[in-house]
Formats: structure tokens, sequence, C-alpha cells
């Protein structure tokens, strides 16, 4: 794939909607910086579903992104959801034709994160600003050797994986600035349970992430939901929840 149009972004977006749905709960459980508000998933769920719904694809490029951005901003909740709104707005300034190659979407995402930077009063590291700024620097590195999206696009994963994990070390000054208590929802410890409730984690993830916490020198509260296991995944779900948490 060297090109894409309207109808391709849509798909794109389309996709990435559902997928951020999916992993709502996981997002908002996450969500402990700046601001521990528990809301990043549902907001930024509900303002992507939003553009999706809101918008009709055209074979054009730019018309498309310019109908995902008025239905985002139209649909935008919360900090999240301003900042993707935003992000797609510069996406939309970015693409002034119908089609797009790996080097024109590229400038676009830079174009994307300076809007959506800008349209924040405090932007502050370690936050989903600082993993999008990584991916436009990402891109911008081998759009112009790679162009096919499929390629390019798997070519950063590795970058955005990195900069994603850089996020927790921002633990340590949310300690310093007083926050000496996390309250996680672990659910259960038992990746088939967690699989079926689309939690959008495993018990690995959940483990390090506690550790991370504690390491930290924060207090850790971790939540899991008896019930969850059902008559089948009772006793899977009790073992391997009480497995995860006396780690």
């Amino acid at each position: 794939m060297t090109v894409l149009d309207g109808y391709k972004l849509y798909g794109f977006f389309s996709a990435g909607s559902r997928r951020v749905g999916e992993s709502r709960a996981y997002l908002d459980d996450i969500n402990v910086f700046p601001v521990p508000d528990g809301d990043t998933g549902t907001n930024l769920s509900s303002t992507m579903a939003g553009a999706v719904a809101g918008a009709v694809p055209e074979a054009s490029a730019s018309s498309t992104l310019g109908a995902l951005a008025d239905a985002a901003l139209i649909s935008a909740r919360g900090n999240s959801g301003v900042i993707f709104a935003q992000f797609v707005s510069g996406l939309s300034e970015g693409a002034a034709s119908a089609e797009m190659k790996t080097h024109d979407f590229a400038r676009a995402v830079r174009r994307a994160y300076e809007r959506a930077k800008a349209a924040i009063t405090d932007p502050r590291d370690g936050t989903m600003l600082s993993v999008i700024e990584e991916w436009a620097r990402s891109l911008a590195r081998g759009a112009h050797d790679v162009p096919n999206f499929v390629d390019l696009i798997g070519a950063t994963r590795g970058d955005l994986r990195r900069s994603l994990a850089s996020t927790t070390e921002r633990l340590a000054e949310l300690r310093a600035a007083g926050l000496d208590r996390l309250h996680l929802g672990l659910e259960s410890g038992s990746d088939e349970v967690l699989r079926l409730m689309h939690k959008g984690t495993s018990q690995k993830n959940q483990i390090a992430a506690g550790l991370k916490v504690k390491e930290a020198g924060m207090e850790l509260s971790e939540y899991w939901m008896p019930g969850l296991g059902g008559q089948q995944l009772s006793e899977t779900h009790a073992r391997q929840t009480a497995a995860a948490l006396n780690l």
C-alpha cells in the first residue's frame, strides 16, 4: 500500500476506534498521570466513536480527514478527547491533496502533533502527547526510504513501545509531588478471564504495573472481582488472582 485515499483513512480510524473501545477499561485503569481521574479510555473511546459515526468518507483523503476532524471536535470529551480532536484537525490541515504518500503522511502527523500540543495549556512529558511526538519522529525518519505504509507503520512500533514504556518513569515525579497511593483494577489474575471480559491486558502486564508503583515508593491497592470466573473458571480465577497479588 503506497497511497492512502479517503476510504482507506476512514477504515483505519474505524478500526482504531473499535480497538480503543475494546481497551477502554484498561486505559481508564492506567490513567494516573498527570491527573489520576480514571476516565481517559472512556473519553477517548467516546470521542473516536463519535468522529467515525459523524463523518461520511469520500475518495479524497483531505475531505475525509476534514469530516473526521469536524466530527471529533463536536464529540470531544475530556482532555484525551480534546487532544485527539486537535490531533485529527492538525492531520486534516496537513493533508493538502486527495491522496497521501508516506512522506505526506509523516508531515501531516507532525503538524497534527503540533496542533494537539498547542491546544494544551500545560503540556507534560509522560502523557499521550509524548507518544504522539515520538510517533511523528519515527515516521519522519522512515518516510522517505519506505514507500509502503504497512512497512512504515510496522517499523514505528518499536519506537512507540519504548515511548509508552518510558511514561511509567513519571511515577517517581508523581510520588515527589505528594501522590502516595494508587488504586488499580486488577479484576482477575487469570489471562483467560481477562480475555473473556475484554480487559485488554494480561496477568504479566498487571504484575509489572503494580511492581513499578511499589518501586516508586507508593502504596498500592488492587481490586479484584470474585465472581468473574463463573462456574467453569472460578477456581482458576481465584488461584491465579491470588498468585498475582502475592508477588
